[in-house]
């Protein structure tokens, strides 16, 4: 009899293989600048995402997790900030967020830089793997904190 079954993928490997979408805000949040992943995996072709305001280009409901995650990189001290994560939903996707502060030479804040990683295919092995909804989100959450912890 052939074993039909196919061996679970590792989250870790999935995060490995995972693109980054960069996206680059001024200190108005309006977006400047994004990568050539981003322009692929975001839905902003239509809209012209330049010089407008980040949030314009999210879903009503992800709008103030958005909001607050740049908050809070806006608050942390200029010279060392720790990138804020959280995840969000848009249509058919889960992004893990990062949102760093950036600054110039004179420590003198120049925007953001917002980097995603669409984490759909982690969140669909989890959920295949687990017996149940909620330990399949227990395992997303330890992986994510894994992920984003610092490195040193």
């Amino acid at each position: 009899m052939i074993d039909n079954r196919v061996a679970p993928v590792s989250p870790l490997y999935l995060l490995e293989r995972v693109e980054p979408g960069i996206v680059h805000l001024d200190n108005r949040r309006h977006v400047i600048g994004m990568n050539d992943y981003a322009r692929r995996v975001l839905p902003v072709e239509q809209k012209l995402p330049f010089d407008k305001m980040v949030l314009e280009f999210h879903p009503e409901r992800s709008r103030p997790k958005v909001e607050f995650l740049l908050d809070q990189a806006a608050q942390c001290p200029v010279a060392a900030p720790p990138p804020m994560t959280m995840i969000i939903n848009i249509p058919e996707r889960v992004l893990l967020i990062k949102v760093s502060r950036t600054s110039d030479a004179a420590l003198q804040p120049t925007g953001y830089v917002l980097v995603f990683y669409d984490i759909t295919n982690v969140v669909a092995s989890s959920e295949e793997t687990q017996p149940s909804r909620s330990d399949a989100r227990r395992r997303l959450l330890k992986t994510c904190i894994a992920f984003s912890a610092p490195h040193r």
